[in-house]
């Protein structure tokens, strides 16, 4: 739309302003005013052909491209194009229906109902399937929930069976903090130097273990493109850092060892899941998992969430880890 355009309707809106949000009816000679044309002499009936009919519809085509709101951003755009709609239906109605037989009035009058009764089903008919589907997303997002948690619950049974099973044979062995490399391990790194004294950087990172990582993800979200790219992670423990293969699938098992050397300044175990896209590779979340937490679940499946941006993700990560320590 051209300034001069925008300034033209800016002017007739503040016009008919006053009309558009006046309750009292309107009178039909001052509706042909709103066109720019003089009300008929008599209410004569006409042909939709007549000549003074034709011009009031070439008025209002270009009525509307001067209000339509997809042209005109004016805040009151839209209301005053729907008076204008409004009025010239009446205008019509009142100097073109008179020719209509009873027979032919019925007929149209069943025809409108017919269409807006189609219209009020159409309508319906979109609400609830849209509610449908909220309903569908609330309780996918509930199952999977409740089978997060079902996972979560089968690892602590698995764990604590496994324990008992250890008590029962009294095989649990105690220990101290001299000899317990992982107690040993977190002291040092949470005062380093109260324990190490003056002795030198390279005895901070001496090796004093190996671990050993299996890894696994569940319920990756769905892409949200065509093209279903594949998924792979990054597990990192200071400065070594592993890569798995690239798996396809929601469900994704790397079967693979992944080894660390662990040093003295080592304290967790990172995890980041992508997928690969066309021009660059998303994340899908990351977690970082303490050393203490896998010691605890040493030899048994744990699972951690990835935290992602998503909010309503609940993809999770899986991993069986052990220690070894020199």
């Amino acid at each position: 739309m051209s300034e001069e355009q925008a300034t033209k309707a800016a002017e007739k809106i503040l016009a008919l302003r006053s009309y558009v949000d006046r309750l009292d009816p309107i009178d039909l000679d001052e509706m042909w005013g709103f066109f720019d044309l003089d009300a008929p002499a008599s209410r004569r009936s006409m042909d939709a052909s007549d000549p003074l009919l034709q011009k009031l519809k070439g008025k209002l085509n270009r009525q509307r491209l001067l209000f339509h709101p997809d042209k005109n951003g004016h805040p009151e755009a839209e209301k005053t194009f729907k008076f204008l709609e409004v009025c010239h239906r009446k205008l019509m109605t009142a100097y073109t229906r008179q020719t209509e037989s009873v027979h032919q009035r019925t007929r149209r009058e069943e025809e409108e109902l017919k269409q807006e009764e189609a219209r009020r089903q159409k309508q319906e008919a979109e609400r609830r399937a849209q509610m449908e589907l909220l309903e569908k997303e609330e309780e996918e997002k509930m199952r999977r929930l409740e089978l997060h948690q079902q996972r979560l619950d089968q690892m602590l049974e698995a764990k604590r069976s496994a324990f008992e099973a250890k008590h029962n044979q009294s095989q649990v062995v105690s220990r101290t903090t001299s000899s317990d490399p992982i107690v040993s391990l977190f002291t040092s790194c949470g005062s380093s130097k109260s324990i190490l004294g003056k002795q030198e950087d390279a005895e901070e990172t001496a090796v004093i273990g190996r671990l050993t990582v299996h890894l696994r993800a569940r319920d990756l979200p769905v892409p949200e493109l065509l093209f279903a790219g594949q998924h792979y992670a990054i597990l990192s423990v200071g400065d070594q850092s592993f890569e798995t293969k690239r798996v396809p699938g929601q469900n994704c098992q790397w079967d693979a060892d992944y080894v660390f050397q662990i040093h003295r300044v080592d304290t967790a175990l990172a995890v980041s899941v992508l997928r690969e896209g066309w021009f660059q590779d998303s994340s899908l979340g990351k977690t970082e998992i303490p050393f203490l937490d896998i010691e605890e679940w040493s030899g048994h499946w744990m699972g951690r969430l990835l935290e992602s941006d998503n909010a309503d993700s609940l993809s999770l990560v899986e991993l069986q880890a052990s220690f070894e320590w020199y």
